[in-house]
């Protein structure tokens, strides 16, 4: 599976915030619709700030796992300050003009726009996990035949909005061709077509073809590069479901790993050394801790989620 080259995102040290106001016609300038609220550095338009280059997959293998878990504004503002805006104003694609006041303009994101990219992006990592999983009855739940089958929907389970609750994935009277691909009942095939539908949906015009270096030299390798932030996670969500990878959040750390080979996924509980060592010692002062409050050893060996014999080690450890 090919990688993904050359992505960099400018990130403003002074962070950014949510603010309610309004967007502005890019043509004319002028207010759009209702007040909302924009995620924004606040910054009008020619002014000069301080900003940073942020490369979002540097330290996070998966920040699309990260972003589909994103609850709420400030987590939402967090991860903006961390990796940037999801989109770029030239192309009109997430971010756009908004109102500064009194009569600034400058760049923001709205909640609305932020809710849709990751609800979406959250319905095709949940169907792709079943189907991986096989699992027909959760399937079941969102890949709704109807009572005459002659249609076939996806019902989203999610109350936001993000793609419809209720999306037609194919209808004998519209396109008899795809009803004919799936057999009656069937839940499977209509999930991966709708994996493949919407995820299509939302690449496309989001990346760029270029040709790369490649091995051996003086070879070049045509790649697809996103040139926004929102790009970059769609396109890794994508490449995950190539790769039919799996991930897991670090239980020190929380940063989110791939867990690869096969072999692996169950023992691996950090994502480096580092977090394992530290996840130990950590267990080990909670072990003195509470054997010094007079938990038995059992017990402490039971809340660390270890056997006694290791609880025992540690807490001797500290004895001695």
């Amino acid at each position: 599976m090919r990688k993904i080259f050359g992505f960099e995102n400018v990130v403003t040290e002074a962070g950014y915030n949510w603010m309610e106001t309004f967007a502005l016609d890019p043509a004319t300038g002028k207010k759009q619709g209702k007040r909302d609220w924009f995620l924004t550095n606040g910054m009008s338009a020619g002014t000069s700030f301080h900003t940073r280059a942020v490369d979002p997959l540097q330290h996070n293998t998966a920040p699309y796992r990260e972003f589909i878990k994103l609850p709420d504004r400030n987590a939402m503002k967090a991860f903006a300050c961390k990796y940037g805006l999801l989109g770029e104003p030239a192309r009109r694609e997430v971010s756009r003009k908004i109102l500064l006041p009194p009569k600034g303009e400058g760049v923001g994101e709205s909640f609305f726009d932020w809710t849709f990219e990751i609800e979406c992006m959250a319905q095709v990592v949940s169907l792709w996990d079943m189907i991986t999983q096989e699992d027909a009855k959760g399937l079941s739940r969102h890949i709704i035949w109807n009572e005459e089958n002659d249609q076939v929907r996806f019902v989203s389970g999610w109350s936001g909005v993000g793609y419809s609750s209720v999306n037609i994935i194919a209808d004998r009277n519209n396109v008899p061709e795809l009803m004919e691909h799936f057999h009656l009942g069937d839940v499977l095939e209509p999930a991966l077509y709708h994996v493949r539908r919407v995820v299509g949906d939302r690449l496309k015009d989001r990346l760029v073809p270029r040709l790369e270096p490649a091995e051996p030299p003086k070879r070049l390798r045509l790649s697809f590069v996103a040139e926004s932030l929102i790009g970059l996670l769609w396109l890794q969500c994508a490449q995950a479901i190539d790769g039919n990878k799996d991930y897991r959040a670090c239980e020190h750390c929380g940063t989110i790993f791939e867990i690869a080979p096969k072999a692996a996924r169950k023992s691996r509980l950090y994502c480096a050394d580092a977090c394992r060592f530290r996840a130990y010692r950590a267990k080990q002062v909670q072990a003195q801790k509470l054997h010094a409050s007079g938990v038995n050893i059992r017990d402490i060996a039971k809340q660390l989620k270890t056997d006694a014999k290791t609880a025992k080690g540690w807490v001797k450890k500290k004895s001695a």
